[in-house]
């Protein structure tokens, strides 16, 4: 089955419409079972993929996978989409699932599915994200706990907009003077934050 993916994700004209063919025939007839998760996840996280393969993925393993742990991270791969389509997937597993792990990251794919970069104010993401800082805070993920991740965004949206006053930051000039930026109210200030990793 990879070949088919890297086929129909990865070249055109009729190779790729018969990898899609197959993809959906298989999808179709695919005995569903546990060890069958990765195989039908991977038609979701393959870039490049139809949208009619990844969807019809993400619809098998939501209504036979629901309270699997492993969905959790299928969640995030759908929340880097900004589709109505798959926000409406996330809402449905967090209807759905009884398994607080899988919710977690539900949620916050869904919050995270709503901001742009920047971000910018959204009510109902910010809602989820302070859910996710309540309820779901230890929830680990590969990336770090669902805390740590929703902690920038959520940041982001209650400090850093337009309008708002800068958040006070102090630090060392060239010559080692120590400085604050609330020193400087009222003045024109550029910051230029840099670093030698």
């Amino acid at each position: 089955m990879s070949t088919l993916i890297i086929i129909a994700t990865q070249t055109r004209g009729e190779a790729k419409e018969e990898a899609i063919k197959m993809l959906t025939k298989i999808l179709e007839t695919i005995k569903i079972e546990p060890s069958q998760f990765n195989r039908i996840a991977s038609m979701i996280s393959a870039r490049g993929m139809p949208s009619t393969i990844s969807e019809k993925a993400a619809e098998i393993l939501i209504e036979n996978f629901v309270n699997d742990e492993k969905l959790g991270a299928v969640c995030l791969g759908l929340g880097r989409s900004k589709s109505p389509a798959n926000q409406a997937k996330l809402r449905q597993v967090i209807d759905k699932t009884t398994n607080r792990s899988v919710k977690g990251h539900a949620i916050y794919a869904l919050a995270t599915s709503m901001l742009g970069r920047p971000v910018a104010p959204n009510e109902e993401a910010e809602e989820l994200l302070e859910k996710i800082v309540s309820d779901f805070a230890d929830v680990e993920t590969s990336r770090g706990s669902l805390a740590k991740l929703a902690a920038g965004p959520l940041f982001e949206m209650q400090n850093l907009q337009i309008g708002m006053a800068a958040p006070n930051i102090s630090g060392e000039d060239v010559d080692g003077t120590a400085f604050q930026l609330a020193d400087y109210k009222g003045k024109v200030i550029v910051l230029d934050f840099w670093g030698d990793w």
